[in-house]
């Protein structure tokens, strides 16, 4: 695996994450959560594969990588603030889905994945969205409240994309 490729693995299932725990948020039954799970396997993967032929078209921001990851970064953390003070959950789910659109079809245009691999990083979105929403049920006991769990980890995620 390339190191674009690493990336575009651990930002998946980090969107992942923050998107199954944002629509954690709401009550759904499971055959909602695996839809909702499959649509966001199904555009993960086409995404991947249209972003591959991609590859010279988008080869010039190779160097701006770090600042379109730096605003990626300051949107997330912005989106969290925003979140933990409004409580508005429709826009960040809008904002953190437009955010992993743009950070897979960047980076997977740059990776050297193959569909095989494609294949392996969309099933793993879909488990990820599955799992962490059915575990987001239990947080219901935590001592702090739900906004606040989300909002942590999105500054936790900020940290991350900063650091990328």
């Amino acid at each position: 695996m390339d190191l674009f490729g690493g990336y575009l693995l651990v930002m998946l299932v980090l969107f992942s994450v923050n998107f199954a725990l944002l629509i954690g948020n709401f009550k759904l039954d499971n055959q909602k959560v695996l839809g909702i799970s499959l649509v966001c396997a199904f555009i993960s993967f086409v995404l991947m594969n249209i972003s591959i032929n991609l590859n010279a078209f988008l080869s010039f921001l190779l160097g701006y990588f770090t600042y379109v990851f730096l605003i990626m970064a300051i949107i997330i953390f912005l989106i969290m603030l925003f979140y933990l003070k409004k409580g508005d959950i429709k826009l960040s789910i809008y904002s953190i889905s437009a955010i992993s659109i743009i950070s897979i079809v960047l980076l997977s245009s740059q990776s050297a994945i193959t569909f095989f691999d494609t294949i392996l990083y969309s099933l793993f979105v879909f488990i990820v969205i599955f799992i962490v929403y059915q575990l987001s049920k239990l947080l219901v006991h935590a001592k702090r409240q739900y906004p606040v769990i989300i909002g942590e980890f999105m500054c936790l995620f900020t940290v991350l994309v900063f650091i990328f």
